[in-house]
């Protein structure tokens, strides 16, 4: 049985429905009086009220593993002074520069001591840019992450109280999830006469509860 199809079982005598905005995650329905979150898929519980002037605002927050940017940065000024460092040894320059250095005729032992050091600083210099490149790989994996980490949640702030977080997607967003629940959740706008207007809202572009000017009133006799 889903009770988002039945919400109005749980309303108090003389609570209306005022509106009801449908997220990829939750169902949130905004009656006269209260603010019914139903959440059935995620962990916790599946349903939660709280009266609406009790929720004093409506944003949208980003959430980020920072600590995934941070290893991704380290890790890719790490191997890429790795790659650089490895570009700039020349071993056969080296060995070159000693061989010119070096005064009158050469012997078997310094042409094998020569070689050597071209080896060893031949394999150091693939050593830095092998180790290099494995640190840029680990640095991509780590931005990958970070990127994948990013969400955005809604969050009803409420008074005094936990406030209620929901996962937002950006389909949700651009349905204008948030307009609608500001609006629906501020107080109504009052006639002149002391009447309110329960249907003509509207909110702000920052998301605060802000009511719009009620309707002008129809003409009667």
């Amino acid at each position: 049985m889903e009770w988002t199809d039945h919400a109005e079982q749980l309303f108090l005598d003389g609570e209306r429905e005022r509106d009801r905005v449908e997220l990829d995650s939750a169902v949130v329905v905004v009656t006269t009086h209260r603010v019914l979150v139903f959440t059935p898929e995620r962990d916790g519980t599946d349903f939660r009220t709280v009266d609406r002037p009790n929720v004093r605002n409506v944003t949208v927050e980003t959430d980020s593993n920072w600590r995934s940017a941070r290893w991704a940065l380290t890790a890719g000024v790490l191997g890429g002074g790795l790659l650089a460092a490895g570009l700039l040894v020349d071993a056969a320059g080296v060995v070159a520069t000693l061989s010119g250095e070096r005064a009158g005729p050469a012997s078997g032992a310094v042409d094998g001591l020569l070689a050597a050091v071209e080896s060893l600083l031949t394999a150091f210099e693939f050593t830095l840019l092998g180790t290099g490149f494995v640190v840029l790989l680990v640095g991509l994996l780590f931005a990958l992450q970070y990127a994948r980490s990013r969400s955005r949640r809604l969050i009803l702030w409420i008074a005094d109280d936990e406030n209620l977080d929901l996962s937002v997607s950006d389909g949700d967003l651009e349905r204008g999830v948030v307009p609608a629940l500001t609006g629906a959740i501020g107080p109504e706008a009052t006639s002149m006469d002391g009447s309110t207007d329960g249907d003509d809202r509207t909110a702000e572009p920052d998301g605060t509860l802000d009511p719009a000017n009620s309707r002008s009133q129809e003409d009667g006799g």
